[in-house]
C-alpha cells in the first residue's frame, strides 16, 4: 500500500503537483468517473485516457477512493526520512482521490480524507505502490 507522499507524487505529476492527475483542466465525465446527479457504480479502469496521471496511472481522480498507509492528521514537523506519518494509536487511514459516488471536489490532489481500515464501501479501494 503506498504512503501519502507516494500516492500524492503520482497523482500530481511530481513537482507539477497538479490539481487533478491529467493537469489543471477542470474535472469532467471525460477525464474523471465521479457523481454528478446519477451516481451509478464504479468504471472498469482505463476507461478515460483523458484523465491519466504523468506517468500513465489510470483512475488517480475519481472512480475509487484510494487508502494510503499514512494516519492523519497527515502534518508532522518532523523532518521527512521515509514521507509515512504512521501513529499505531490511530483507528484511520488517509483516503485519496475521489469515488465514483462523490463531489468533484473530492477528485483533487489536495483532497485528504480519511476512513477506518475496516471500513468497507463499494467505491473505497487501495493501489499496490512499487519501485519503478
Amino acid at each position: 500500500m503506498p504512503t501519502y507522499a507516494e500516492w500524492n507524487f503520482a497523482a500530481a505529476g511530481g513537482r507539477e503537483q497538479r490539481l487533478y492527475a491529467w493537469g489543471a483542466t477542470p474535472i469532467d465525465m471525460n477525464h474523471a468517473h465521479y457523481c454528478l446527479v446519477d451516481c451509478g457504480t464504479i468504471a472498469n479502469v482505463g476507461l478515460l485516457p483523458l484523465g491519466n496521471g504523468r506517468y500513465g496511472q489510470a483512475e488517480l481522480s475519481g472512480n475509487a477512493y484510494e487508502d494510503v498507509l499514512d494516519t492523519s492528521p497527515l502534518m508532522t514537523s518532523d523532518a521527512c526520512v521515509d514521507c509515512v506519518v504512521f501513529d499505531r494509536g490511530a483507528d484511520d487511514r488517509g483516503s485519496l482521490g475521489g469515488g465514483w459516488d462523490s463531489p468533484p471536489a473530492n477528485s483533487t490532489t489536495e483532497f485528504f480524507g480519511s476512513d477506518s481500515p475496516a471500513h468497507r464501501d463499494q467505491s473505497n479501494g487501495f493501489r499496490c505502490a512499487r519501485s519503478p
